[in-house]
């Protein structure tokens, strides 16, 4: 039987991006610099905002004296701090082999939490838009929720859950959210500001293959069973080859969008530019290493093709 796991040179790759991925971001900026960022950002973008009482009953409690800025703050942090995790994740399931799907996955959980994160803090938003949006976000959640969730396993809970989405309905209307929204505000936001030195220019995809559009195909429709995109996988020339470039690249893609978005939230904070100059330089060295290998393996291979 084949041994799914890659090989030793990119397996070490992995190794050496995962460990800087843990321990300069999740275990350092992360916690030290971007989340006490994101509570100042939270509270310095909606300080001119009275908690409306049709607004505040809305959100599920996170203590008797929460206010509309801690609800928020939670909220951003909460999906930046999921997005780095489901990152290490797909670095892990990449190091183990476990499926050609697998890593891709867990980078679309990335995006989407990255996507709301970047639909909340858009910098050309004001702070009512922001808490609108943060209600949106919510019921559109709740009813996900709702969705595998009946008074079957906790009747008491399925009726708390039930009443902020109706109180959020009731504020917010028929307005919800997309996962296209919030990943075209971000990457329209991000062209526009082509000299940001953290965004990889990946490569594309050798052998006439799209690897941007097999992974946003993967990541956008997961409603069929995962096998199907191992099955499309296993059709193409140098199946491995192609998926572990296609998985890295996701891979690259949310690391840097963490770390874009990090720092826009911390330059809305007005955080000082050598703790946000440390940030980039932590973020910098797993992303540059996934682009680097990427970029030696496309010229590799189009070397191979006999296409230069």
């Amino acid at each position: 039987m084949d041994d799914p796991s890659p090989s030793s040179d990119l397996g070490d790759l992995i190794d050496s991006i995962s460990r800087d991925w843990h321990e300069a971001v999740c275990e350092g900026v992360l916690p030290q610099h971007v989340i006490p960022a994101v509570g100042i950002h939270a509270y310095a973008s909606l300080h001119e905002i009275d908690d409306p009482p049709d607004a505040a009953i809305c959100f599920p409690p996170l203590r008797a004296d929460a206010e509309l800025a801690d609800h928020y703050r939670s909220a951003l942090s909460a999906r930046l701090v999921a997005a780095c995790a489901s990152i290490q994740s797909a670095l892990q399931t990449m190091r183990n082999g476990l499926g050609l799907h697998s890593a891709i996955a867990a980078c679309r959980r990335a995006n989407e939490s990255l996507w709301k994160a970047f639909w909340l803090c858009n910098p050309e938003l004001d702070g009512a838009t922001r808490i609108h949006r943060l209600l949106i976000l919510m019921r559109h959640e709740l009813n996900e929720v709702l969705g595998v969730f009946s008074q079957e396993v906790n009747s008491a809970a399925e009726i708390i859950l039930r009443r902020h989405e109706r109180d959020i309905r009731q504020v917010t209307g028929k307005d919800d959210y997309r996962p296209r929204l919030g990943r075209d505000e971000y990457l329209g936001y991000i062209e526009l500001r082509a000299d940001d030195p953290l965004t990889p220019r990946m490569p594309p995809v050798p052998d006439g293959v799209d690897g941007g559009a097999v992974v946003w195909s993967i990541m956008s429709n997961l409603t069929h069973p995962n096998l199907v995109f191992d099955w499309i996988m296993m059709t193409q020339d140098n199946p491995d080859d192609l998926m572990e470039r296609l998985q890295l690249a996701s891979v690259g893609g949310a690391m840097t969008a963490v770390a874009n978005i990090s720092t826009i939230v911390m330059r809305q904070a007005q955080i000082p530019e050598h703790p946000i100059a440390e940030v980039s330089k932590a973020f910098r060295g797993p992303i540059f290493a996934a682009g680097f290998h990427l970029l030696s393996e496309y010229e590799q291979a189009v070397n191979r093709a006999g296409q230069v």
